[in-house]
């Protein structure tokens, strides 16, 4: 009867011992569990919010970065096309202002040479027509030119070789001329009249006032 009762009290010990084993282990799991539960939520609350905000930053500064190289580009190229325009039209305005001035001056040569050949003085009269068909060659007035080349023609007949070693002393080299003239000569244009002034050159370089 005693040796029942024992073995009945070591079951039941045995149970007891069994069941708070039990309980330990799902208290430890329960606890183990609501930490990682806490751990979690706080980083799911605090870390992920800040890494989206990072994230989002980036994104943000690349893409900043970006916008302001294009910008930077656009404002490049812009700034290019403008300073090749405006270079373009200065220096088409410059070309129209040098085209009036020597219109001007040549004008002032063809009026200075009529002038000298109304008074017979043909030496004066054949430098101003040299001025003004220097002046013409920069210009678009092709009737003025050929008029300049008349007055020439008409002037260099009347000239002796001391007159035209005269001019060349004072600068008028013919042969230079004549090259300016020659590239000057689109189309063959002036063709004619430097075969003309060729011919009266070598004819007045033979005549002399002695």
């Amino acid at each position: 009867m005693d040796q029942q009762i024992l073995t009945t009290a070591t079951q039941q010990l045995d149970s007891l011992s069994l069941l708070n084993k039990v309980d330990s282990f799902y208290n430890n799991a329960w606890l183990k569990l609501m930490v990682f539960v806490t751990f979690l939520l706080t980083f799911v609350g605090i870390v992920i919010p800040f890494l989206v905000q990072w994230v989002q930053r980036r994104f943000f500064v690349l893409r900043e970065d970006r916008i302001r190289g294009d910008l930077k580009k656009y404002c490049d190229d812009l700034s290019a096309k403008i300073g090749n325009d405006i270079d373009e039209k200065i220096k088409k305005i410059r070309k129209e202002i040098t085209k009036e001035l020597n219109g001007a001056n040549a004008g002032v040569y063809h009026v200075q040479g009529n002038y000298f050949m109304s008074q017979n003085n043909y030496v004066a009269a054949t430098e101003s027509s040299l001025d003004s068909i220097l002046y013409y060659l920069g210009t678009d007035d092709q009737a003025n030119t050929q008029k300049a080349f008349n007055m020439l023609l008409t002037c260099l007949p009347k000239d002796y070789k001391e007159d035209i070693e005269k001019l060349e002393h004072d600068g008028y080299k013919f042969d230079s001329i004549i090259k300016q003239i020659d590239e000057a000569n689109n189309d063959g244009r002036y063709s004619n009249y430097l075969r003309d002034i060729k011919k009266e050159l070598s004819a007045v370089k033979q005549r002399s006032r002695k």
